[in-house]
Parts: C-alpha cells; sequence; structure tokens
C-alpha cells in the first residue's frame, strides 16, 4: 500500500510507518528504512529472526556502510556523552573502518561487544509492543528523533542493540556538510529539546557551551547562515514545546528561504566562470592519519583572542571583498586556519562547486550578540524548559496528534 502524505521530515514519514503498522494487529514490527539506501533481504531477515528470539522486547540497528566507497563501515553501535549530551560512534576513533585494509578476522575491535544507546534510522527494527508504550517519535522533522526514541525506550526498560551481521550501504557524512546548510536548525533545536527531555545533568551539562562555542566558530569562518539559524532554533526552544508541532511543516521551508539572504550558501557551478583567489590556494601537509594541526591550550586561546578582535574591529580590505583572498579545499578549511582572512574560497563538501565566503563585521557582531544573550536566556530558563517540555512529551508524541498533522491540509 503506498501512502501520500505532505512533507513532515523524517519523522514525520517513520511516524507514519509506526502509525499505520498499529493499524495492522497481524504486524509484530516495524522496519524503519532510509530511502536512498542499499540493502540486502538478508539483513532485513536477520533483524527480525533476532527480534523474534528475544527473551523482552528490544529494538534493533544495523551497521551502516559507504555506498560510493563500500568496504567502509562508518556507524555501528551510537552513544550519547551525557555531559554535552551529544552523539558519537563508540570508539569513534577507529572510524570509518575499511574491510579493503583490513578483514574481520583482523579487526580484533569488531568482535567485542558493544552497547550502544541508540541506532540510527537508516535502518532499525521495532517492535510494535514498544510503540504502543514509548508512542512516536517527537515533531521534530529530521535529526535526533531515532536518539532521542532510544533514550526514551530506554528508561521504559527496551534496550537497543546494533547487530552485527544487518548492515546496509547509505552515503556517508563524509561527503556533505548538513551543519552548514537549512538543517542546521535542527542539528540545533531538536539537540537542545532532547536534552531538556532527558538530560540528568544540571542545565545540561556542557551542551550550552558547546553549542557557543559552535556559533562562535560558524561566526569565525564567516558562516553566517548556520548562525542564524541557529539562532532561529534557540528562539523557538525558548518560546515552549508548543511549537514544535505547530511548525512541523514551515521551519524546513522557511530555512531554505533564509538562504537567499547570505551570499555563501551558492554554490558557483558556472564552467564558464573559474573563480580564483588572490593569493591562490593554501595547502597544508600533515604527515600522520588523522592527524590535526589545531591549536591547543595558550596557543588555542591567544589564536581565539586575536581571531576574535580581528573580526569585531577590523573592516575586511575592499579588495579582499571583490576577489576572495584565499582558497582552501574542503578538507583543509577549519576553523582555525579560515579565520585569518577577509575571505576565502572554498570547495563544496560533495565537489560540485565552489563558494565564497566573506566576512561582514556587522553581521558578526549582531550575530555574536544574539547569540550570547540567548545562550544566557536558555541556561536561566533552563529548569523551567525542562519541567514545560517533559510535561507536553506525551502528548507530542501521542498516535492522535500524530494524525492531525498527518491529515492537516492533507
Amino acid at each position: 500500500q503506498l501512502i501520500t502524505q505532505k512533507n513532515l521530515g523524517g519523522s514525520g514519514g517513520f511516524a507514519r510507518a509506526m502509525h499505520e503498522t498499529l493499524q495492522r494487529p497481524e504486524s509484530d514490527f516495524v522496519q524503519l528504512l532510509d530511502d536512498d539506501v542499499r540493502i540486502e533481504p538478508e539483513s532485513i531477515r536477520r533483524s527480525v529472526v533476532f527480534g523474534r528470539f528475544a527473551t523482552k522486547p528490544v529494538i534493533v540497528g544495523a551497521h551502516m556502510f559507504d555506498l560510493l566507497d563500500r568496504p567502509k563501515l562508518h556507524a555501528w553501535a551510537e552513544v550519547i556523552d551525557e555531559a554535552p549530551f551529544m552523539w558519537r560512534t563508540l570508539y569513534q576513533e577507529q572510524m570509518p573502518h575499511d574491510f579493503g585494509e583490513q578483514n574481520l578476522r583482523q579487526a580484533k575491535q569488531l568482535h567485542m561487544r558493544m552497547d550502544a544507546d541508540y541506532n540510527g534510522w537508516w535502518m532499525c527494527l521495532i517492535p510494535t509492543s514498544v510503540i504502543a508504550e514509548v508512542g512516536l517519535p517527537l515533531p521534530a522533522f529530521i535529526k535526533w528523533d531515532d536518539a532521542e526514541y532510544a533514550v526514551r525506550a530506554r528508561a521504559k526498560g527496551v534496550p537497543t542493540v546494533t547487530l552485527p551481521g544487518a548492515a546496509l550501504w547509505h552515503v556517508s557524512w563524509v561527503g556533505k556538510d548538513d551543519s552548514i546548510d537549512w538543517q542546521a536548525y535542527f542539528h540545533a533545536r531538536n539537540r537542545i529539546v532532547a536534552a531538556l527531555l532527558h538530560s540528568t545533568v544540571p542545565n545540561g551539562g556542557t551542551l550550552l557551551r558547546h553549542s557557543r562555542r559552535m556559533d562562535l566558530k560558524h561566526l569565525m569562518m564567516m558562516q553566517y547562515y548556520p548562525t542564524a539559524l541557529r539562532n532561529l532554533a534557540l528562539r523557538d526552544v525558548l518560546s515552549g514545546p508548543d511549537h514544535m508541532r505547530k511548525t512541523l511543516a514551515t521551519r524546513m521551508p522557511l530555512a531554505r528561504k533564509m538562504a537567499q539572504k547570505f551570499p555563501e550558501t551558492v554554490v558557483h557551478k558556472d564552467p564558464d566562470e573559474v573563480l580564483h583567489s588572490r593569493r591562490g590556494r593554501q595547502v597544508f601537509q600533515l604527515h600522520r592519519r588523522h592527524e590535526f594541526d589545531s591549536p591547543t591550550g595558550m596557543r588555542l586561546r591567544i589564536f581565539t583572542a586575536r581571531a576574535l578582535l580581528s573580526h569585531l574591529i577590523r573592516k575586511p580590505a575592499p579588495e579582499n571583498v571583490a576577489t576572495p583572498e584565499v582558497e582552501f579545499g574542503k578538507e583543509d578549511a577549519h576553523w582555525w586556519r579560515v579565520p585569518a582572512f577577509d575571505s576565502a574560497l572554498i570547495s563544496a563538501a560533495d565537489g560540485s562547486g565552489k563558494q565564497i565566503y566573506t566576512r561582514n563585521r556587522g553581521t558578526f557582531r549582531g550575530m555574536l550578540y544574539d547569540s550570547i544573550r540567548l545562550h544566557r536566556k536558555l541556561k536561566k530558563q533552563w529548569p523551567r524548559l525542562a519541567r514545560e517540555y517533559r510535561e507536553a512529551l506525551p502528548e507530542l508524541v501521542a498516535d492522535n496528534e500524530w494524525v492531525e498533522s498527518f491529515e492537516a491540509d492533507a
């Protein structure tokens, strides 16, 4: 049966799958899958068999391989660090694992038991009994719906297992950077909402400090669009939990529309227009895999202070506004390199073209002030907001509330 509905994001699609499955008593599970994957039917069979033989209800997740580099394993057991309330892959320093270089017999870490906090919904099997007890996803559109759901289920005694031998191929995040496009809004808002709902650390631990640092990095990188989206996300969080259902279908179009205000969002692809920088391509020679030359300790403080003062006080040179000062490959365009220049020509993450980032002192000042003010307000109101979001959670994830979203303007 094919069911159509308006665009309610990934969470809206997965919520619809859960809702429809609950209406079919012959179904014991719902199998969530992304639509841009390649999968072997054997993976689905193994997930279902494992779920059926489990001694108690369990969420069964799968590993994720890179669709464009198929021997590379990019995600298995994923966890949420409590203090910053941020997701990551367990043993992330060993990711990705390339089976072209080291087979399963040689990879000792892949024979360990790895306990997951959640599994991405590129492939995840959930028993209908769990859905009936835990509810449907948050109306989050995209991002954090899978992680929040698993944390909520764990509180009900339902664990998540990332099952060895069950996997699919999905385009990895290496060839894209959704933290600087319209999805930056959902990355910021949904992480904070999930922490308000589930964090056991006072005021979210180091989450807000980490969030402020992310804003500062974006601003120093001349990435004003994601900063604007993140500030919008904080305003929405501060408005209370009702905004999530009300804005479910509207925030994505608004976020995409906001991109028109920021020239750096344009990816220049015209083959007849060859873009150049005044000082040429910046190249960095690093000798070890995963090596970074990022500043630490006192050097980090001095660098940040200098960059911050420069962006606050000094106007960019006119010639650097007219023509990009330097050029970076995407892999070299880090936050500790780009801020030293007035403008930069940077390759798009997918290699489709180049983007021009130009420093704007007025925009920097205004957005930095908004970020500081909003984070302070959020920290002050955290206990009250946490109480409000937790009280609203049963209604936010209720089946009947989702039905109204499915049917609204259908």
